[in-house]
């Protein structure tokens, strides 16, 4: 984070001295940035930070992922068989990506996995047995 642009868009040019403190500052200008952050919506803020220049990016759900404008533009959230999932996040030139099949069942390799890994069929068993596979 760059602490100066950050602290201006925020409104609070107090804390650009903490900006990487790792003491009770920095503890008490984190909490005071959790307060800040959670008393206004994601909108706000991503409207906020839009054209300052300081590592700021929202943390987004699957769904908000999903929909968002970057990865739509870029193909990047295909969808297979009416599951969606994330591509790739590279883009190499030459290169087109496709998606052949789409992603496993949740599970569909565990017993094949197990048996690689060693375990013997009465374990594996066992495991579906209590629903663990």
């Amino acid at each position: 984070m760059h602490a100066a642009p950050f602290c201006d868009a925020i409104g609070r040019p107090d804390l650009k001295p903490f900006g990487l403190a790792r003491d009770a500052d920095g503890a008490r200008t984190r909490r005071e940035l959790e307060t800040l952050f959670a008393s206004l919506p994601l909108a706000h803020w991503a409207v906020q930070f839009e054209s300052v220049d300081c590592g700021v990016t929202p943390v987004l759900s699957f769904e908000e992922a999903m929909e968002h404008p970057q990865l739509r533009v870029r193909g990047m959230p295909p969808e297979i068989d009416g599951l969606r999932q994330f591509a790739p996040p590279l883009k190499m030139s030459g290169l087109d990506f496709a998606v052949r099949s789409p992603a496993p069942e949740v599970g569909a390799d565990g017993t094949a996995l197990l048996r690689a890994a060693g375990y013997a069929e009465a374990d594996i068993e066992a495991l579906r047995a209590q629903g663990v596979i």
